[in-house]
């Protein structure tokens, strides 16, 4: 009683503070999960287990109160490192109200490419903690705790200057990392829309939405002016009319024109493809983004990326990279998907989260590394697609993005109305997919997927009518990690072969029970999830608000509008989102830490195999990345490792 009546009076407080629009409610059950069996349950199983925080308020790193995501990737030119690429990442709360946080506010740390000696096979032991002491990130000066290594990103090799960096503040980060041998590079994300004047100006088979030929709901964009708390320099939301926004906020015709896929998505049936009323009905799923690949271009500036080619794309938005030993498109016999050099593989999403019935699937690209080499001005991005199967049953690869097939959950029945096409999933995704991570995990002979978790509130409120929507696909187990396997990148070796020997189901990985001790308890304390952390920061609302009063005058007025509307909003969000539990999201995968321990395992079934991934997950309240450890063991009779890497 006395945990509620204290959460009420600060949430009034906040509230107080703010515009009315960021007290909002979550009306969902987070307890509710698919009912249905796995259509394509996996021979592999799962035990995971938390070791230590990396970042968060927990560990009271100096000058790094949060942060978020945490992609690795091997540093060249510093041997036995992995360059670590954090997200939005926040100073400590009451000091972050005195120390300006620049617009570059993501973090470039590094870890140890060798697996730390306090990480053993089986259930951590007590010093496994020490792995996450070993995570390190350099300051400017020794005296200012919050002067490390940001993470900025320029528009060219050529203009390094503060005034032409790109803002990367909040909600504007790298989504992916890898190397090439001789270069970091990183893809970033800054929900730039492809902008166009004419359909001619768009990806192959994408029309322009200011031009005369699109057909359909045209797109607007909500009054700017009304957009609270929007990222500087960011578009207002997108909408069709005025009920895609705010109460009292106009839709007003949109000043330049974005590239809209033509056909977002389409089944292939017996009566021709068939594209579901996901994107007639709301053609903003169809907008096309401008990713950035950037890459370090000078050692002596290790956090400094520079843009080296633009894609606008529909279909890679949320996105994953893994760079592997030897890619052949004609034959998957001659690949070896262990780490490597020779080319790179990216799973790309159109979104992080659906809703309304629609699917966000994944799909695949390969981009031979040889093109990313070489001076900065010489480097080509030319991806080839993965588009299905031919007649002959390989894969098929095309140049265009408008061709490219999902490498699962397309499967689905097809019945014809009056009212047009209605679609029944086999087995439909998730709407809450978040990011995704991919890894080769060569004694399995397979490729794992981790991918899940939840998702805040304020990110699916209905700016309308301050709904938060019900999911229409449900998870296996509610606001949990799942997984996924495969033999290859795409799934089955050809399309002759069974469906089975594809993409597996997801199956949960790490649950919010599991993880309760890195989790805020929420609404319904420890009874609701045993072992969560009441207390999740050193720091309440009330500090910072202390901490503003404390200020001269002058400062107060320069610091406030930044306080109130990172830190301080940021406490409202949990505070006010009607459940402020702590929710997961983000797994990445150590692919260096990878360990086969099938030796070690006196119980392992005859012919069985057993692999330990070490893999971080962020976390919403606290906000914060946690490493932890899955241990997978496969029955024997597993797919088969491909020819080359048999023999290597």
């Amino acid at each position: 009683m006395r945990r509620n009546s204290a959460r009420t009076l600060r949430a009034g407080l906040l509230c107080a503070l703010l515009a009315a629009g960021a007290c909002i409610r979550d009306s969902r059950n987070l307890n509710a999960a698919r009912e249905t069996p796995a259509r394509n349950p996996s021979a592999v199983t799962s035990s995971s287990w938390g070791l230590c925080r990396l970042l968060g308020p927990g560990n009271r790193n100096p000058g790094v109160y949060g942060s978020d995501l945490g992609f690795t990737a091997p540093q060249p030119g510093a041997e036995g490192a992995l360059a670590v690429l954090f997200g939005d990442t926040w100073a400590e709360p009451v000091d972050g109200c005195r120390v300006p946080v620049s617009r570059s506010d993501d973090l470039l740390a590094s870890l140890p490419a060798a697996r730390p000696d306090s990480l053993r096979a089986g259930a951590p032991s007590g010093d496994a903690a020490a792995a996450c002491k070993q995570l390190s990130y350099e300051l400017a000066d020794e005296q200012q705790p919050t002067s490390w290594a940001r993470i900025r990103l320029f528009p060219n090799p050529i203009a390094w200057t503060e005034d032409s960096q790109f803002d990367m503040g909040e909600m504007r980060t790298p989504v992916a990392a890898f190397s090439s041998g001789e270069k970091l590079f990183a893809i970033f994300l800054r929900s730039d829309p492809a902008y166009c004047d004419r359909s001619t100006e768009c990806p192959y088979d994408m029309l322009c939405s200011s031009d005369p030929a699109p057909s359909g709901a045209k797109l607007g964009m909500c009054a700017p002016q009304a957009i609270d708390g929007a990222a500087v320099g960011a578009p207002p939301p997108y909408c069709r009319s005025a009920e895609d926004c705010a109460a009292g906020v106009e839709c007003l015709p949109a000043e330049r024109g974005v590239c809209l896929a033509r056909r977002p998505f389409t089944l292939r049936t017996e009566r021709g493809p068939v594209a579901p009323r996901w994107y007639s009905d709301d053609p903003r799923r169809g907008l096309a983004f401008t990713m950035y690949l950037a890459a370090v271009v000078s050692p002596d500036r290790p956090s400094d990326f520079a843009v080296v080619q633009r894609f606008a794309t529909h279909r890679f938005v949320n996105v994953a990279a893994r760079a592997v030993a030897h890619f052949d498109p004609d034959d998957p016999d001659k690949n070896d998907y262990r780490p490597g050099t020779h080319t790179l593989l990216v799973w790309g999403r159109p979104s992080f989260f659906a809703t309304g019935g629609a699917q966000t699937l994944p799909y695949l690209m390969y981009q031979p590394l040889d093109a990313l080499r070489g001076e900065p001005d010489q480097m080509q991005w030319r991806p080839r697609f993965f588009a299905g199967y031919a007649d002959d049953g390989k894969p098929r690869w095309s140049e265009h993005e408008s061709e490219a097939q999902p490498i699962y959950g397309a499967d689905a029945t097809v019945t014809m109305s009056e009212a047009g096409p209605r679609i029944r999933w086999a087995e439909p995704e998730f709407d809450y997919v978040n990011q995704m991570s991919l890894s080769w995990v060569a004694p399995l002979s397979r490729w794992v997927m981790l991918y899940g978790g939840d998702l805040p509130a304020f990110l699916l409120l209905d700016p309308h009518t301050a709904d938060t929507p019900d999911a229409v696909h449900l998870q296996p187990s509610p606001g949990a990690i799942h997984m996924r396997t495969a033999p290859h990148p795409w799934g089955r070796a050809r399309g002759d072969r069974p469906a089975h020997e594809g993409w597996t189901s997801p199956q949960p990985v790490l649950t919010r029970r599991a993880a309760a001790p890195y989790l805020a308890c929420g609404d319904g304390g420890p009874e609701e999830l045993p072992g969560c952390v009441e207390d999740p920061g050193p720091h309440g609302p009330l500090d910072m608000l202390t901490a503003l009063a404390e200020l001269p005058r002058g400062e107060f007025t320069r610091v406030a509008d930044r306080c109130i509307a990172g830190e301080l909003k940021m406490a409202v969000q949990n505070e006010l989102s009607g459940n402020p539990i702590g929710r997961l999201y983000a797994p990445n995968i150590i692919e260096e830490w990878t360990e086969d321990i099938s030796s070690e395992l006196p119980d392992l079934a005859q012919g069985g195999r057993a692999v330990e991934l070490y893999w971080n997950v962020s976390t919403w309240n606290p906000y914060q990345v946690v490493l932890f450890k899955t241990q997978l063991r496969a029955r024997n009779g597993g797919p088969s490792r491909p020819r080359s890497e048999r023999t290597r």
